[in-house]
């Protein structure tokens, strides 16, 4: 038996909390955040953004900066455990 196409009609909305907007679900990701640039072991957070604030950390380092110090201070998203390679 085939299967039908799937059509979305609706997305849902979802809050940025960087900028303070609602954004369909399609247009939010989910990041690691963690101290310094490379993905060392130890904890981070996985947190999720909108497209506009995501696109804004990737060209502003200071924005960047900001996001990180905004999410680890208030202890947002997820935490989780990086191990190292052994």
């Amino acid at each position: 038996m085939p299967v039908p196409d799937i059509q979305e009609r609706f997305h849902d909305f979802v809050y940025c909390e960087t900028c303070g907007k609602d954004y369909p679900d399609n247009q939010f990701r989910h990041v690691v955040v963690q101290e310094g640039k490379s993905i060392k072991p130890g904890l981070a957070r996985v947190f999720g953004i909108c497209e506009d604030c995501y696109k804004k950390c990737q060209t502003d380092e200071a924005y960047d900066k900001y996001v990180t110090d905004f999410v680890l201070s208030r202890k947002l998203g997820r935490l989780i455990n990086i191990k190292g390679k052994k």
